[in-house]
């Protein structure tokens, strides 16, 4: 329940709800393919309620949904490259893959705090 309500409001907050989530499943120790099924099913029921939520404020607008739309064929082709790569790189590798491109997430998100700022 905890690392549910810190994922919301990090999520409300920076819409980095998911790196709290990714912590959670990389310390239970669970196998990669169990941990990538339940960040599969974590982000689509946040992707969702969250489209759910922008579309009832009214913040999906026409150059959202192009722009959308331009992302899908990379989108589809990364999980393709995601899907082929997975069964090719050990557990331990996985893991350290995961945290490395969380530690990037959290720096660039940090970088563009601060430009923000400034």
């Amino acid at each position: 329940m905890l690392i549910g309500l810190i994922s919301g409001i990090i999520a409300g907050s920076t819409s980095l709800g998911g790196v709290p989530v990714i912590l959670f499943f990389i310390n239970q120790d669970s196998d990669k393919l169990t941990f990538r099924a339940n960040l599969t099913l974590y982000y689509t029921v946040i992707g969702a309620v969250s489209f759910l939520g922008y579309f009832q404020g009214n913040l999906v607008s026409e150059e959202v949904v192009k722009y959308s739309l331009i992302l899908l064929l990379p989108l589809a082709l990364g999980i393709t490259a995601g899907m082929k790569l997975v069964n090719r790189v050990n557990e331990k590798l996985f893991k350290q893959i995961a945290l490395g491109i969380i530690t990037a997430s959290g720096i660039a998100a940090v970088i563009t705090g601060l430009r923000g700022a400034l």
